[in-house]
């Protein structure tokens, strides 16, 4: 008989790693989780990054954050953390190999929904111009 998945948990082909994920980004709908301080929804995700745009990737990831977010990052261990609208944090790292770029976010549940709208729009075109492709590549690389 099959193994059973927990249907918020995902592995990421290649990686023989699962992490918490919401499809899209941040944003209200996601997988939550209680710890010890009370609710918390939280993300983390690979990205595959598109031919051609491995080279630089480290610097355009940081400077996309300023460009897209007007916020400058704050560097921890490698990681490079943002808080900007509806998201308390947004966490930045290279992959293991330095050719994926992992994403950990954290959802502000107490944002209107003009600001949820503008941050999901910042942080599709932050995507976008990191890993080089559009939000319906990006799904359909997620499904394989």
């Amino acid at each position: 008989m099959g193994e059973k998945r927990d249907p918020h948990r995902r592995g990421l082909q290649g990686t023989g790693r699962h992490y918490i994920n919401t499809i899209g980004g941040p944003g209200r709908y996601g997988p939550a989780q209680i710890y010890a301080g009370g609710y918390k929804e939280e993300s983390m995700q690979e990205y595959q990054i598109k031919r051609g745009f491995k080279d630089g990737l480290e610097e355009r990831m940081i400077s996309s954050l300023t460009e897209f977010f007007g916020v400058a990052p704050e560097e921890r261990d490698g990681h490079h953390v943002i808080s900007f609208g509806a998201l308390k944090r947004l966490d930045v790292c290279l992959g293991p190999k330095g050719s994926t770029v992992l994403i950990d976010t954290e959802s502000d549940l107490s944002a209107d929904d003009e600001t949820i709208l503008d941050t999901n729009r910042r942080f599709r075109k932050y995507l976008d111009a990191v890993t080089g492709y559009n939000s319906k590549e990006r799904a359909k690389k997620m499904q394989k």
